[in-house]
């Protein structure tokens, strides 16, 4: 058994969705999810799309329809969605930032190898520091 849950969907568009197409889904949860009314809860939709709605009514140990077509599942209940959307912030910014340093460790890099065959190469020396006067690997 599974318990029934009825939701408010946080974005209206989801609810338009719903009207304009004749769907009533149905979204169920396992019976040992905690959850109450009024928390914010993390939902499958059609074709794996996932969005956020607040419970409005549970109801314990309902049978699942045989129909299940629009039957979907609650994925997890957001206790704190201002840490959840923080943590995909971080996560888009981390690796953001992460691509900036590789690119800076791969051109200081070439600095170093071009550096070090300047020691024995007069004529490579005076252009490597004519290219660093110009503004070379300053980016």
């Amino acid at each position: 058994m599974k318990k029934m849950v009825q939701i408010n969907y946080l974005s209206d568009m989801d609810r338009i969705f719903d009207n304009n197409h004749g769907r009533n889904p149905k979204y169920f949860a396992p019976i040992d999810m905690k959850m109450e009314i009024g928390d914010i809860v993390l939902v499958e939709r059609y074709d794996g799309a996932m969005t956020l709605g607040q419970v409005k009514n549970i109801h314990e140990n309902a049978a699942e329809p045989v129909i299940r077509s629009t039957v979907f599942n609650v994925l997890d209940v957001i206790t704190d969605s201002c840490s959840t959307f923080q943590q995909k912030y971080n996560d888009v910014a981390r690796e953001r930032i992460k691509k900036e340093i590789d690119e800076r460790v791969r051109k200081l890099g070439k600095l170093k190898v071009y550096e070090a065959y300047a020691q024995h190469d007069d004529e490579l020396k005076e252009l490597l520091d004519e290219f660093k006067e110009i503004g070379g690997f300053s980016e």
